[in-house]
């Protein structure tokens, strides 16, 4: 039911689609042009498919949305925005490591951060132990092409979740970003250091059945 998370899962998903194709069209090369062509198009039929599949069992949801999307005020105000004031302050990046700085409201100490967000949408915190994989990863699997992906995805939505100099305006100039709340590409972080962090578990592994300590 939130159409910001659903624009931002969509982008991922488009660039990852693109990611597939790309590998898929290199490990092709050396078969038949005619042989790859169908692999191809077979891929992207799939994929196609399963969005129009995804569209329709949410068009309960969507439908209702785009209807009152023309009423809503936020929408209006967003749109006269001159730039996106939707990302978080650079000093809430210690949540990151350390999730309860500002407090818990379990707790009840949370004392934020004086811009109105609450503890979930400042709170990108995935374990000490997974961000020690995934640096793992970034570290002895930098040539994968997989790590090289998401390692681009954690620095584009830390980019936008803390309003990168310049890199962020010129993003939030391109449809969808500019009325959007980009600090909520903290979910893609979290989801992209999670594969690095198991990529980086994998790595592990791989050296210690290949040396047998």
């Amino acid at each position: 039911g939130h159409i910001e998370t659903s624009f931002h899962i969509m982008l991922v998903l488009f660039l990852f689609i693109l990611f597939r194709l790309f590998q898929q069209r290199h490990s092709f090369s050396n078969s038949f042009s005619v042989d790859k062509n169908k692999k191809q198009f077979k891929l992207l039929m799939v994929i196609f498919l399963s969005i129009i599949l995804g569209t329709i069992l949410a068009a309960v949801q969507i439908v209702p949305f785009l209807e009152y999307l023309k009423l809503s005020w936020s929408l209006a105000g967003r749109i006269n925005l001159k730039s996106n004031p939707y990302f978080l302050p650079g000093r809430t990046a210690i949540s990151l490591l350390v999730p309860k700085f500002y407090g818990n409201p379990v707790m009840n100490n949370f004392w934020g951060t004086g811009n109105n967000v609450n503890f979930s949408e400042i709170t990108g915190y995935v374990g000490i132990l997974s961000l020690f994989f995934a640096f793992l990863a970034i570290t002895f699997k930098r040539k994968s092409k997989e790590v090289v992906f998401f390692s681009f995805l954690t620095a584009f939505s830390l980019a936008m979740i803390y309003r990168a100099p310049l890199f962020y305006d010129i993003i939030t100039y391109l449809p969808g970003f500019k009325v959007s709340s980009n600090s909520r590409f903290l979910l893609m972080y979290t989801f992209s250091v999670a594969i690095l962090s198991g990529m980086g578990m994998d790595a592990i592994f791989a050296k210690k059945e290949k040396k047998e300590f």
